[in-house]
């Protein structure tokens, strides 16, 4: 289907999935697709106040919604957050990839799994027409929701730090990135199943409250406020058994992204 792509130039992320497509995707949302349907429709989502069509402008408008703007390169730009749309032949947009913060893009495809993928160009169409998702069209940028340009001293307050990931509307805020490390808040609620995978950089958690288990490293342990877990890069781990609303600070070294994954 992609003709670019090759088995070297990409690793899978996830499980398939149906409940999301590719622009969910894009934009952080992996409970409900999203699409320009008409109003009302069940299973479907597109931002209130945007044009319900399939244009490139109105999904830059959507995208919008959610604080990006078009800028003019696909590079990585520390800080800050990036989507490529891709149009078929007829201006139609057909898929979105999100940049990781090593310069790679992360993609849904179709109903089957997310992927992380080299280049925008290995999920292109081939100049003779075989089967891709069309060309890029435009690229789109935001600065990262709680990222703050690095300071000689920075301090930062647990209650604030909620409030801003709350708000984004995420299980995980990045509030702190440099080069040797990257720090931030996760969060999940009681019963919550924790999906994350393994890393490729080094990693500490301090648990400032919540009770659960920890599974790595072939063991299972209980953990609560002022535990303190290393993760080796790479190491399969993740909570289990959540019984109380769980919040932790992550510290990565180096920065998150930032080592070329081996897992």
């Amino acid at each position: 289907m992609f003709p670019d792509l090759r088995k070297e130039d990409y690793r899978v992320t996830s499980e398939e999935d149906r409940k999301y497509n590719c622009i969910a995707h894009a934009a952080d949302r992996s409970d409900v697709p999203w699409w320009p349907v008409e109003e009302g429709t069940d299973g479907g989502f597109w931002p209130a106040g945007v044009p319900r069509e399939e244009t490139l402008d109105a999904f830059v408008l959507a995208y919008g919604t959610q604080g990006y703007v078009p800028c003019d390169s696909a590079d990585v730009e520390p800080g800050c957050e990036k989507i490529a749309l891709y149009v078929n032949a007829d201006g139609t947009p057909s898929h979105a990839a999100k940049q990781t913060s090593s310069g790679a893009w992360s993609s849904k495809l179709g109903n089957w799994e997310d992927i992380e993928h080299k280049t925008l160009a290995n999920l292109e169409a081939s100049p003779g027409g075989a089967a891709g998702y069309g060309k890029v069209a435009r690229i789109l940028k935001r600065r990262r929701p709680g990222t703050i340009e690095m300071e000689a001293v920075k301090l930062f307050e647990m209650g604030e730090l909620e409030a801003e990931r709350s708000g984004a509307g995420r299980l995980y805020l990045e509030f702190l990135r440099c080069p040797a490390l990257s720090a931030g808040l996760y969060e999940l609620a009681a019963g919550a199943e924790d999906a994350q995978r393994p890393h490729a950089e080094d990693e500490v958690y301090y648990i400032v409250r919540g009770r659960a288990s920890f599974k790595g490293g072939g063991q299972e342990r209980s953990v609560g406020p002022g535990s303190v877990i290393f993760v080796k890069a790479g190491e399969e781990h993740r909570f289990l058994d959540i019984t109380e609303d769980l919040a932790a600070l992550v510290f990565f070294a180096p920065a998150e992204g930032t080592t070329q994954s081996t897992v």
